[in-house]
């Protein structure tokens, strides 16, 4: 599973919270039975509802505490072609100890 890391930039708004990762990371291609823009494995009742270039925006149930500013937040993104063909290296990571690196070959190459 392809996971990308973010950090929570805003929580102003209750219920709400905005990560430093959007569709340059997440990519914005999502499929008709999926809801929002990736899924957060700490926080599966978010769903992410805005998603623009550089942010994502998440809402959780009333009631239902979200991350803490600041924090780093994991996020599954819904398609993995965007962010593997913009990132230069994938880490591969098991039980948050970082295993193997990849390196993109095909980064940004025409097919």
């Amino acid at each position: 599973m392809l996971v990308a890391g973010a950090t929570v930039i805003s929580v102003s708004v209750p219920d709400c919270s905005v990560l430093d990762v959007g569709s340059k990371v997440l990519g914005s291609d999502r499929s008709s039975w999926v809801t929002g823009h990736g899924y957060l494995p700490r926080f599966p009742r978010g769903s992410i509802t805005g998603l623009w270039e550089h942010h994502a925006v998440v809402r959780l149930p009333e009631g239902v505490q979200g991350p803490r500013l600041g924090s780093a937040v994991a996020v599954v993104p819904d398609h993995i072609c965007t962010p593997v063909n913009l990132a230069g290296e994938l880490l591969v990571v098991r039980h948050r100890e970082v295993i193997d690196r990849w390196q993109g070959m095909a980064r940004g190459a025409p097919t």
